[in-house]
């Protein structure tokens, strides 16, 4: 009897464990193409909220997102210094976008960036290399650094 009292309990202990890991609320896990959405239905705090998250756990298209915030303020207050570190961790986790934008920055000396036409050819050829129509132009032979 002894025996089977400790089995109850166990029993009972166990569906106590259970019962509270399922009241709780589980994380909620976004999406790019949901935080966008939020974004596009006027909701720009929100979808901020919802993309850093991506951002923050490498997510390139996320991270250029959260960088064009900072730039543009809308869902979060203007931060030029964080909008370019944003960005460049796009364009340095291939976001094609990024890297050309990256590379306008340095061809014109733009948010905080001097201008560097090496550095921005760089980043304009990367983008080109994946196809990024915009950048194209940036490193045709007539635009070529001397």
């Amino acid at each position: 009897m002894r025996h089977a009292s400790r089995r109850t309990l166990l029993f009972l202990a166990s569906a106590v464990a259970v019962s509270s890991c399922a009241t709780e609320k589980e994380p909620v896990a976004y999406d790019y193409d949901a935080a966008n959405r939020m974004w596009w239905a006027g909701r720009p705090e929100e979808a901020f909220r919802m993309m850093l998250p991506l951002a923050e756990n490498g997510n390139a298209r996320a991270q250029f997102y959260i960088g064009c915030r900072y730039i543009d303020g809308w869902g979060v207050a203007r931060d030029e210094t964080k909008a370019v570190e944003w960005i460049t961790k796009a364009a340095q986790g291939g976001n094609a976008e990024a890297q050309f934008n990256l590379g306008v920055f340095y061809r014109d000396g733009r948010h905080g960036k001097a201008k560097d036409p090496v550095e921005a050819r760089k980043w304009f050829e990367l983008a080109a290399e994946q196809g990024y129509g915009p950048a194209k132009p940036e490193v045709s032979p007539l635009t070529a650094s001397p």
